[in-house]
């Protein structure tokens, strides 16, 4: 296998992605930062958990989640009276082909306030997620996420 060619886990054969592929798989990558976004903030717990790796990492707050099972226990323990959403810009996807991996960066702005509506809005919180991305037989996942405050 050449630096450039990979062991596709998919298919398992080596070869060269071409220039559509590596877009096909820079915008796979983009969805799972969007998904994971939309997943939290409708609290589809179980579907944030399964765009993980099964030994998938997210730091967030100084603690790391290992794996499915923490990452949907931490999920569960979200206050049910805060209502979330989560903007994610600037997404930018970096290829590595010959691991059928992936690094990727994107800013966050997390709005938060009650469910009720009632009362005010916390100030946003601006973060930037520091992303891996691996890719497996079900497809690319995230194998670690790390969440660190801007300001």
């Amino acid at each position: 296998m050449t630096d450039s060619a990979i062991q596709d886990p998919i298919h398992g054969v080596d070869r060269q992605p071409d220039a559509l592929t590596r877009m096909t798989w820079s915008a796979e990558c983009t969805r799972l930062c969007m998904d994971f976004a939309h997943f939290v903030d409708h609290r589809e717990y179980a579907k944030v958990a399964a765009l993980f790796t099964s030994t998938g990492a997210f730091t967030r707050n100084g603690e790391t989640l290992r794996g499915h099972e923490a990452i949907l226990n931490a999920m569960h323990s979200r206050p049910m009276d805060i209502e979330t959403r989560h903007v994610c810009t600037n997404v930018r996807v970096d290829i590595d082909a010959s691991t059928a991996s992936a690094s990727g960066t994107s800013y966050l702005t997390l709005f938060r306030g009650p469910k009720s509506g009632d009362g005010t809005a916390a100030a946003p919180v601006i973060a930037e997620f520091d992303d891996r991305y691996e890719r497996t037989s079900e497809g690319w996942r995230i194998a670690s996420r790390i969440v660190t405050a801007a300001f």
